[in-house]
């Protein structure tokens, strides 16, 4: 089984100094390395790197504007450059983002909504009613595109610890969770993905998750901290069948999906000639997937299985090549920096809770100290470890 791919000459690692800065200064660092280089491709336009920072900066100062902040803005973006915008205006004016889906039932939107405590909600034409519906009495409805002009503000710079995003998560029962999570974390999730998949400029990455999915945070943030490409695609509004010519027009280099929405795409692999990973993951991946990607792939392309959840990030990913043997089960391969995986109560090889400890796990649920307790334990050293609920077995 392998164990990594090949860092390719001239590959840069993601930095462990960025760690101690935000997100937005990191992204700051690599606009101005990579100015003219298009950072968002999206179907209504695209945006280089000082086109995003311009236009995420404007509309920052608008955020921040008036009056104390509320600690999140949501945003109700669809699938749109504007997206890319709003989310790196929400951690430039210091708030945590709150995306959510305009294809959300409006009552959840709402509830939501009032449960963020928020006090902005970023919106473009597409979605400003719907925003203005079920934002709650006080609450400004911003547009993205057509941001008021501010009065000039000083704003505080995010800092490592500051929480970053709070993404709602369905789960199987009871109300959503919103999972919290920092920008030291999200930057070293971005260093995990960067280091093991060898991310950088010239990169095209696709965005296939729907915002209010934690699946996209990487995908978005791999891309646009290491100078590459966030190349959208809205499946509700342009469909599956359309989904294989736009990975070959784009150019995708690193494609990443659940494995059913891999299975449409992949009879069409010959014409993906810039692509060299396929990343699967948030749904089980089983020896068919393989038998698939091996069918239509070739030796420049390798398929990569990786567990993760928005509590953890990454922990562990598979690497697996079109010549390599197809195991009767799918691993979830080997660990990746700094995120231990153990199976409790488990003899090797035996079932038990997949356990995750780290340093870099979220920092609990959202204005819910007691489900935050049952899941996330403090442990000696700085870690902390995270009860996934999950079974696995860990074989030595």
């Amino acid at each position: 089984m392998r164990r990594r791919l090949e860092a390719p000459d001239g590959f840069v690692p993601f930095p462990r100094e960025a760690l101690g800065r935000s997100i937005a200064d990191r992204f700051a660092s690599v606009a101005a390395l990579n100015a003219h280089a298009c950072a968002v491709s999206a179907p209504d336009r695209s945006l280089t790197y000082a086109e995003l920072r311009e236009e995420s900066e404007a509309l920052a100062a608008a955020i921040a504007a008036e009056g104390p902040a509320a600690p999140a803005a949501v945003v109700l973006v669809e699938q749109r450059a504007a997206l890319a915008v709003a989310l790196l205006a929400v951690l430039e004016a210091g708030r945590a983002y709150v995306p959510l889906d305009p294809l959300f039932p409006e009552r959840r939107l709402t509830r939501t909504i009032e449960r963020s405590g928020a006090d902005v909600v970023l919106a473009t034409a597409e979605t400003r009613e719907l925003a203005r519906r079920v934002a709650g009495r006080g609450i400004r409805v911003v547009d993205v595109e057509r941001p008021p002009e501010p009065a000039a503000t000083a704003r505080r710079r995010p800092l490592p610890d500051d929480l970053a995003y709070v993404y709602y998560t369905s789960g199987s029962t009871g109300e959503p969770k919103g999972v919290m999570d920092t920008h030291r974390n999200v930057l070293h999730n971005v260093l995990r993905y960067t280091n093991t998949l060898h991310l950088g400029p010239g990169d095209r990455l696709t965005l296939l998750q729907r915002p209010a999915f934690s699946g996209a945070v990487s995908s978005f943030f791999g891309a646009v901290l290491n100078g590459g490409t966030s190349c959208l695609f809205d499946l509700a509004a342009q469909g599956a069948p359309a989904l294989g010519r736009w990975l070959a027009e784009e150019r995708i280099t690193v494609y990443h999906s659940v494995p059913s929405i891999f299975h449409e795409i992949a009879p069409a692999a010959e014409t993906y000639e810039a692509m060299r990973v396929v990343r699967l993951e948030g749904d089980r991946a089983t020896p068919a997937d393989l038998e698939l990607f091996a069918r239509h792939f070739d030796g420049r392309c390798t398929l990569v299985n990786g567990l993760g959840a928005t509590e953890c990030g990454l922990v562990r990913q598979f690497f697996f090549g079109a010549g390599d043997s197809i195991p009767p089960v799918v691993p979830i391969g080997y660990p990746v920096e700094d995120m231990e995986v153990t199976v409790e109560g488990a003899e090797p090889g035996a079932a038990g809770e997949i356990i995750v400890r780290s340093p870099y796990l979220a920092t609990g649920y959202w204005r819910d100290p007691e489900r935050t307790a049952e899941r996330f334990v403090e442990l000696e050293g700085g870690l902390r470890a995270y009860r996934t609920g999950d079974t696995g077995r860990l074989e030595r």
